[in-house]
């Protein structure tokens, strides 16, 4: 039998968190049991629920600490030019996704999508980005025409991101190039210019 170790409470739950990600994003959320991370954590069963109740808070959890960690990815430095500080923020959120494919797959993809709360948690953390490239570009309230354009570009950059993590089969930069070149086109559609 492994010998366990005794964890302080915020590295025990950042523990069982990591557990979780790896998990959700290896599996589909009714694939992975809380037997499952209790295994992988080498921890007893009820410690896992000591720290959780069930697998919807631990999910929840994963969720949270993978969003926290994108827009802290993304927060611009004000020392930049607005165009140099979108950009830093598309490398940033990029190596993110690079950095945690099976979390941000499951962010971008609204959880497991029977569970409204979760979906709403995963919209509001894309509008959290999408509120950091508005004020980049310096823009107090977005038009309707603004926040739709995002909006549509969000998905865009999404499903683009989500695509190159399966093959890779594309340049980082020519990513990167694509994405900064689709955001610069959609501002404009939409009445904006950065320089």
């Amino acid at each position: 039998m492994a010998t366990r170790t005794r964890l302080a409470t915020d590295r025990r739950r950042a523990q069982l968190t990591e557990v979780g990600l790896r998990l959700f994003g290896s599996r589909p959320y009714d694939d992975v049991s809380m037997d499952d991370v209790a295994r992988e954590a080498r921890v007893s069963h009820g410690l896992v629920y000591h720290y959780f109740p069930d697998k919807r808070s631990l999910y929840l959890a994963v969720l949270q600490w993978v969003a926290a960690q994108m827009l802290a990815a993304i927060a611009p430095d004000p020392t930049k030019s607005p165009l140099e500080r979108l950009h830093e923020g598309l490398r940033a959120h990029l190596s993110f996704a690079e950095d945690y494919p099976a979390g941000y797959a499951a962010l971008m993809s609204g959880g497991n999508g029977n569970d409204e709360e979760v979906r709403d948690f995963c919209e509001e953390a894309r509008w959290n980005g999408l509120e950091e490239i508005v004020r980049t570009i310096g823009v107090e309230r977005p038009s309707p025409a603004l926040r739709v354009a995002l909006r549509g570009w969000a998905a865009f950059q999404e499903g683009a991101i989500i695509e190159w993590l399966k093959q890779r089969d594309l340049n980082r930069d020519e990513l990167l190039d694509l994405l900064a070149r689709t955001l610069a086109e959609v501002l404009k559609l939409a009445g904006m210019r950065v320089d």
